[in-house]
């Protein structure tokens, strides 16, 4: 689902960690987006604002030679009601778990220990970009069709044909 090539957004947030120095208990890291930044990934994904940002993850190992980031991000953001066109408050709250394996890695045997990440993705290099990964993730969080809760949508009366 995510890869690692070349993106046509360019990431407000970037966390490159390299894969060959992850300790087999793992490591910790926590992300959070300073003004600039947050103006940056409000830009990227169509948002008035994004008032908060923040991500904590765990990156470990997986099967030897695969890698896992498991977390959560926490965002507020300012969106445009898609009724009222009025500016509106969201919280997100988003797991992330995903799996990077080698690209000659076999598949076989892949759920034998019960694991069943959101995503599997291929590892390409010595690199994961944690900071891309929230990213990707944020945005895969945000409403599509911000509404207000009480935004009604009222059709226009139906033109009437008269005989």
């Amino acid at each position: 689902m995510f890869s690692q090539s070349k993106s046509v957004m360019e990431f407000a947030l970037s966390y490159p960690v390299d894969v060959r120095c992850v300790p087999l208990k793992g490591f910790h890291i926590t992300l959070k987006a300073d003004e600039r930044t947050r103006c940056k990934l409000a830009k990227n994904h169509g948002l008035l604002t994004v008032d908060d940002f923040f991500a904590c993850f765990h990156i470990g190992t997986w099967k030897k030679r695969g890698r896992r980031i498991q977390g959560y991000i926490k965002a507020l953001i300012r969106q445009k009601c898609i009724i009222t066109a009025e500016s509106l408050e969201n919280c997100v709250n988003q797991t992330v778990d995903v799996i990077y394996v080698p690209e000659d890695f076999k598949l076989s045997g892949f759920s034998e220990d019960g694991t069943r990440p959101e995503t599997l993705d291929i590892l390409r290099g010595n690199e994961i970009d944690a900071g891309a990964v929230a990213e990707e993730f944020f945005e895969l969080s945000i409403d599509p069709y911000p509404r207000k809760p009480d935004a009604l949508f009222t059709p226009l009366m139906a033109f009437r044909m008269t005989e």
